[in-house]
């Protein structure tokens, strides 16, 4: 069993990292179509918002996140790092050797604790000794 602030925190920080490696994606594929820009401080343009809401799943989290200063949202509703320096240093935590890993790690725990709450489990017993006991075990296959 797990915490619900602690499980609320793992479900928060894997979506946010999600959102931030589709944004230093966004910016490495917009730097790539465009080599004559070897400069750095161009300003990404970022993902269309409906975008931003299916890489996280949690929608509620996006406000949380441009309210903390770390993803802006233009009047076009275009997610976008709130700074260069915050896109730096994205791409660095991004880009290093073990990062995916332990994303996946994060997300498979995730999944994995709210799979067990949605798994019930059903006692048959018949018979006035007990005999033929069944067990049922029913998940609920929803995806979250």
């Amino acid at each position: 069993d797990c915490d619900d602030d602690v499980m609320d925190e793992q479900k928060w920080s894997s979506s946010s990292f999600l959102l931030m490696q589709a944004l230093v994606k966004n910016a490495d594929e917009a730097a790539a179509s465009e080599p004559d820009s070897v400069n750095q401080s161009n300003y990404p343009k970022g993902i269309p918002y409906s975008e931003a809401r299916q890489v996280m799943t949690r929608t509620d989290f996006l406000s949380q996140l441009d309210h903390e200063n770390m993803i802006a949202i233009d009047t076009d509703y275009h997610i976008k790092p709130n700074s260069i320096v915050m896109l730096n240093v994205i791409r660095e935590l991004c880009n290093e050797p073990d990062f995916q890993e332990r994303l996946d790690s994060v997300l498979q725990r995730i999944s994995d604790i709210e799979s067990l709450g949605r798994t019930r489990e059903l006692l048959w017993k018949s018979g006035k000794d007990g005999h033929g006991i069944m067990n049922i075990k029913i998940e609920d296959q929803r995806q979250v």
